[in-house]
């Protein structure tokens, strides 16, 4: 039991703190699990942007085919009585 006694307290004197290469191996780990944190929120903000694009994109051909089914609209190109294919626009 003395032998026991004897290791308990030496283990108290050396196990005080931490060493510095265990701080770096943290610190390690917290700057990789940053980085993928920060390349999945730039992928996450590319394809909010994209999904904007396409909603102002949709909106906006909605928008264009209601000005030319009016038939008294004026339109500059192509001249009245013309289809959206001509202007482009895939329906």
């Amino acid at each position: 039991m003395k032998w026991l006694m004897k290791a308990m307290r030496r283990s108290k004197k050396s196990g005080s703190g931490f060493t510095l290469i265990e701080l770096m191996i943290v610190v390690i780990v917290i700057a990789i699990l940053a980085a993928a944190g920060i390349a999945m929120y730039m992928r996450a903000m590319d394809k909010a942007r994209a999904s904007e694009g396409l909603a102002v994109l949709g909106s906006l051909r909605t928008h264009y085919l209601v000005e030319s089914a009016d038939p008294t609209a004026a339109t500059p190109y192509p001249p009245a009585g013309t289809t959206a294919a001509d202007w482009g626009v895939v329906t």
